[in-house]
């Protein structure tokens, strides 16, 4: 988890008709391949009578693309390219294909598919993802007052644990870990610390609010 990635927030979806085939184009966030291929399972159950689930995706674990039966290179590879020049990642992007009775031809479908794959590209809200270090920080109420702010304002808070101590878990650009923690050791007197937890990616502005 080197680098930045864009993806989508949730799912897009957007349709196109020609001559009576009508198409419909689905793009969805996935983390892994095989959620990705579980979600083209749960569209192709929702789309029973469709003649074609075309589609393509791109995760940190697998690229795939699939023309499901249409003429070779006229869909899965023009929505494999749609999501390159959009630079998006951990994602799919599919084409239903209900046909309409007339026969596109392979020049009509590899338009009818990459114009259905590029409105839905153009109708989804993406977000640029930043790898990130998860840290956890487990102090008394009292420290909690003051670590928290200091925390919110270097990174995103994912959870709190109140027992007989609070537990904090954040996530922090890895370029903040050092500074943050050592802040924490610092404003409590060394009473408290952190530590280093795991990595994640999460939506983060210049500021990395």
């Amino acid at each position: 988890m080197d680098n930045a990635y864009r993806t989508v927030k949730t799912v897009a979806t957007a349709e196109f008709t020609e001559r009576r085939s009508r198409f419909i184009g689905v793009l969805a966030p996935v983390a892994t391949a095989e959620e990705a291929r579980a979600f083209l399972e749960q569209l192709r159950k929702e789309h029973r009578d469709a003649r074609h689930v075309c589609f393509a995706y791109r995760t940190a674990d697998g690229v795939k693309f699939s023309d499901d039966g249409e003429p070779a290179g006229t869909a899965g590879q023009p929505l494999m390219q749609l999501l390159e020049r959009g630079e998006l990642q951990n994602c799919v992007l599919a084409v239903v294909r209900y046909f309409g009775g007339i026969l596109l031809g392979a020049g009509g479908l590899l338009r009818a598919y990459t114009h259905t794959g590029a409105i839905t590209v153009e109708a989804a809200d993406t977000v640029t993802m930043r790898p990130c270090k998860m840290v956890e920080i487990v102090c008394d109420y009292g420290a909690y007052g003051v670590l928290r702010p200091l925390v919110e304002q270097n990174g995103t808070v994912l959870d709190c644990t109140f027992e007989q101590d609070v537990r904090l878990s954040a996530a922090l650009l890895p370029e903040r870990v050092e500074a943050v923690l050592a802040a924490v050791t610092e404003q409590t007197a060394g009473r408290y610390g952190g530590k280093v937890t795991g990595e994640c990616a999460l939506p983060f502005d210049e500021k990395g609010e």
